[in-house]
């Protein structure tokens, strides 16, 4: 597949000085220790009772290491990804001003990142030197790879584990981070409230819409995503089971049928358990 995406309201910030990398590695789930240059490595920025403050991603370039998220996020996660940083010889510069992403999926030049769960290249674009043309909607490919977005899946109430970024946004062997020791009990107990799935839809349905099964009076879950009729939404944990079918609302002929719980790769390797 190839397809070519343009963000240009990507909020980037700079990270350089010799306690960078240590500071760093205090406040997001990555190994930022184990970043290489040529390779984007996804992080979360978890909050202390271990809840999701944004995805990340995180590449160096010589002795710098860049952070890219939403624009939308700007405020709120400059903020918090510089609120800690007092004694550390380390300093953060807001770049979001300065340059867009470009994301290419499949052969191309830069970064190499798995942004949609496939394999492709970032490169960071000056604004100034912004391409003309219109880029392809990632949309449809977002909701058939399970990548969970900010203000859809994402917000500060939910848990890694929730929505399956333990398994390829989280070093469980580094030291410690704010948030680590939720994050590291929910993985042993393997128990959420709930779970990010992906469905198949049957008839009209439009996202925030609840689902229910059937002998049940409350909600089992909603409908977060809708791409064609496929979908992404939460469902109680429980209740996750491949072929299960949900009534969208109650009263309408529309039904949702899982698929599978997420687990977005986002990166080539495999993590170790």
């Amino acid at each position: 597949m190839e397809a070519r995406f343009l963000e240009p309201d990507r909020a980037f910030f700079r990270f350089t000085g010799p306690d960078a990398i240590r500071y760093l590695n205090g406040q997001v789930t990555a190994n930022v220790a184990k970043l290489v240059e040529g390779e984007a490595l996804p992080a979360l920025v978890p909050n202390p009772k271990g809840m999701i403050l944004g995805l990340v991603w995180l590449h160096r370039v010589e002795d710098a290491i860049w952070v890219d998220a939403p624009g939308s996020q700007r405020e709120e996660l400059g903020m918090r990804l510089e609120r800690y940083l007092i004694a550390d010889d380390a300093e953060m510069e807001d770049r979001s001003d300065e340059f867009g992403l470009v994301h290419q999926v499949g052969s191309g030049e830069g970064v190499v990142a798995w942004r949609w769960g496939l394999a492709g290249r970032d490169q960071r674009v000056s604004l100034a030197d912004w391409p003309q043309e219109a880029g392809d909607d990632p949309e449809a490919l977002r909701v058939a790879q399970g990548i969970p977005l900010w203000g859809q899946e994402l917000s500060e109430s939910v848990l890694p584990a929730e929505v399956g970024l333990d398994e390829y946004g989280v070093d469980f062997h580094k030291g410690c981070y704010l948030g680590q020791e939720v994050i590291s009990r929910m993985k042993l107990s393997g128990k959420v409230r709930q779970r990010l799935c992906h469905f198949q839809l049957e008839g009209e349905a439009a996202e925030g819409q609840e689902l229910f099964r059937e002998g049940r009076e409350q909600a089992v879950g909603r409908l977060t995503s809708i791409a064609g009729q496929e979908a992404l939404g939460f469902v109680k944990s429980a209740l996750v089971e491949e072929g299960a079918s949900f009534e969208i609302e109650k009263g309408l002929s529309s039904s949702a049928i899982l698929r599978q719980a997420c687990r977005p790769r986002l990166r080539a390797e495999i993590p170790t358990p």
